[in-house]
């Protein structure tokens, strides 16, 4: 069921909370609330985070759109701000600075609230549609989109090259695609009817294009349906081709693949390939009233498929909020199947969701009803575990037209709110997740590399205890949703007394060009001050040592174990017939986790194939600093070693007596030993201390990657 914007701001202005504040104002009704919620005070025995003191924004303003951009500035964007007083101007915008204060405030000649948004590949705010009128101010009762789009500079702040579409869009959905250009869909157009037309944007000559599905029998035409009102209504058609039924402001993930995944807010999954401008129905689903979705921390490797939390809303605007909690996931070429998790420990709809660089999720703010009842707990996601954390209570309510989000710091900036269309919240709140308190690993200069697959070299003095590097791509926010929100963890390849080398996006189908944020994690799992970088960069120099990758392996769910009694070697023995022979080896990295508690020394090295002496030692670990988790050590040696026929290249661990002790070493499965480049070159190999002789596993490989220099 879906109900109109005019019905869900009916039903806000005839509710209690209408009456709260005709009666106290808005200060009394945020105290009253924060003692009259559904919240019930209860936060983890983790330490979750605290919250800063609320400041007020710039008189006579508020924020219903945000983004991150330059030097950790956001800029916000009330428009006229579902203010009815304001319909007709004045409409502004303006930056906060990261100390708190605020930029001047700006105003525009059109009206962008209710525009879609999105981050360009040079750091610009793309602004698609906005308003023509209110509902208040048509013939026929609904809101008009606007057709009108402007880009937000990344430096300044400032609002400009306006272009315009084919029809307005109130409430439309953008994603950046992989090429840079950027997917628009959905929202009501210049009558006040959904615009099924898909279009393009090309920031590199400001140009529109429309794009018809060649599959599909679908026509449009704008204001259909509308003639009673307007005789220009209907004449304007477009098709065969233009988009299915998807609802306003669709929540929309770019995918690994590719393709672009459609997961709310209506009873339907879609999926769209933008290669070929196809749409396919992928699923069906429950409807989710301003619910929202977020795309899960992403493996920057080939085989990562995605996978999206999808949560909150409810069945249509009258409706209570659920808790209910689902992650999506691709299933084919085109399908999507859905799987419950935890439930969240509240219901809530209107919220703010955040993807921190430790890849929790945090879902800020909401309300069980229409637009009333907060929830003042945010609650976090562990994507690995599957569970929800409730966080500390703010002190600002936070519902219909709330913003949240993440800062270059680590910070989260919340602000907006509008509870009626003549109430609008002013404050702006910043939560500081737990790591704010801790002492902090630094990025100590400027980063270097950065184009697809190749390298990026981060200075810092800790990077002996560096243990993840999480790369956040800067975002926008509106409507609770956020299309850009994305974080891939990057391998590390390689560490120096002063800086940690990690492999850089694979692609831009997992991380779309644009400016984004690198966190380094230390062994406590806390991170950085996150440093930009614009993706994809240049090669990485490495103050002028190159390497290249000639073996890598992700790993899948399965270990070979190191222990007392069992083996006390385990690695990868080049064939006969290996292209790796006359190949060097400088750098490898492993992937170990313990089970028990082994101590001693672990030592990764070439044994020659021919008298099994060895021949190069890249490096030690101390087993004591493995955890019950998967951990990267990347091990570079003085000199390079020249493969011949049967070297091995192996981990070895002693033991420590007691068989429980464990060093798990990970490996990657295969089901076709001829099919895969290292099932043919090499196999995995290992050897027990009773034993002299080296046993082998044609079906699997120790995960990780070798490098030679150059």
């Amino acid at each position: 069921m879906e109900i109109s914007r005019r019905e869900f701001l009916k039903l806000m202005g005839s509710s209690a909370a209408g009456l709260a504040l005709s009666m106290f104002g808005f200060s009394t009704f945020s105290s009253y609330y924060s003692k009259n919620n559904n919240n019930s005070g209860i936060v983890s025995a983790q330490s979750s985070g605290s919250w800063d003191a609320p400041i007020n924004q710039p008189s006579g303003t508020t924020t219903v759109h945000a983004a991150l951009i330059a030097d950790g500035r956001v800029f916000w964007l009330q428009g006229s701000g579902n203010h009815q007083p304001w319909a007709d101007g004045p409409f502004r915008h303006g930056t906060w600075n990261p100390d708190g204060s605020f930029g001047s405030t700006n105003t525009l000649s059109e009206d962008l609230w209710c525009c879609g948004m999105n981050m360009l590949a040079n750091g610009n705010v793309l602004l698609a549609g906005g308003t023509i009128e209110y509902d208040s101010q048509t013939l026929n009762g609904k809101f008009h989109g606007a057709n009108f789009a402007y880009e937000v500079n990344f430096d300044s702040g400032s609002v400009g090259n306006r272009t315009e579409m084919a029809h307005g869009r109130w409430y439309p959905t953008q994603i950046t695609l992989p090429d840079g250009k950027v997917f628009v869909c959905e929202g009501l157009d210049e009558y006040g009817v959904k615009n099924r037309l898909v279009e393009f944007y090309d920031p590199a000559n400001r140009s529109w294009q429309i794009r018809l599905d060649p599959s599909n029998t679908f026509t449009w035409c704008a204001g259909q349906g509308e003639e009673l009102y307007y005789p220009d209504a209907g004449k304007t058609c477009y098709g065969p081709g233009t988009a299915p039924h998807v609802t306003v402001y669709p929540r929309m993930h770019l995918m690994p693949s590719g393709l672009i995944a459609s997961v709310g807010m209506g009873a339907r999954d879609r999926v769209y390939n933008p290669d070929i401008f196809r749409w396919v129905q992928a699923g069906t689903a429950t409807p989710r009233n301003y619910g929202t979705s977020v795309l899960l921390p992403l493996q920057n490797t080939d085989t990562e498929k995605g996978k999206i939390l999808v949560c909150g809303g409810s069945p249509s605007s009258p409706d209570p909020s659920t808790n209910i909690a689902e992650v999506a996931e691709p299933s084919g070429t085109y399908g999507l199947t859905r799987r419950n998790v935890q439930s969240m420990n509240y219901a809530r709809k209107h919220v703010g969701p955040v993807i921190l660089p430790t890849g929790q999720i945090v879902i800020f703010g909401g309300n069980l009803s229409a637009n009333r009842t907060p929830v003042l707990n945010p609650e976090m996601f562990d994507p690995v575990s599957e569970t929800w954390t409730v966080w500390s209570a703010a002190t600002v309510p936070r519902l219909y037209h709330q913003v949240a989000l993440l800062l270059h710091d680590g910070r989260v900036w919340t602000a907006g709110t509008t509870l009626d269309v003549f109430t609008k919240e002013v404050r702006v709140e910043i939560f500081n997740p737990w790591y704010i308190s801790e002492t902090r690993p630094t990025i100590s200069g400027d980063l270097t590399g950065g184009a697809y697959g190749n390298t990026i070299t981060i200075p810092t003095p800790n990077a002996a205890n560096i243990a993840k590097v999480s790369l956040v791509r800067l975002s926008s926010t509106t409507h609770h949703y956020n299309t850009d929100q994305r974080l891939i963890w990057l391998q590390i390849v390689s560490k120096t007394n002063s800086s940690v080398r990690v492999k850089a996006p694979i692609n831009g189908k997992l991380a779309p060009p644009g400016y984004y944020l690198i966190h380094v994690l230390n062994n406590a799992n806390v991170p950085s001050i996150g440093k930009f970088i614009r993706i994809p960069g240049s090669a990485d120099s490495g103050g002028g040592t190159t390497y290249t990758t000639i073996y890598s392996q992700p790993g899948t769910n399965s270990y070979v174990v190191l222990n007392t009694g069992g083996n006390h070697r385990v690695g990868e023995i080049t064939t006969a017939a290996s292209t790796l022979i006359g190949n060097s080896v400088k750098r490898v990295s492993v992937i170990l986790k313990k089970a028990g508690n082994p101590t001693g020394t672990i030592t990764v090295l070439v044994r020659k194939g021919t008298g099994d002496s060895i021949a190069l030692t890249f490096g030690t670990i101390q087993a004591t600093t493995l955890t019950t988790s998967d951990k990267i050590f990347t091990l570079e040696a003085p000199t390079s070693h020249t493969f011949a026929a049967n070297d091995k290249v192996l981990v070895e661990w002693a033991g420590t007596g007691t068989s429980t002790d464990r060093v798990l070493v990970k490996r990657h499965f295969y089901s076709d030993p001829a099919a895969s480049f290292n099932g043919i070159n090499t196999r995995q190999t290992s050897k027990s201390a009773a034993s002299t002789s080296y046993a082998s596993y044609n079906y699997a490989d120790i995960a990780g990657e070798w490098s030679k220099l150059g």
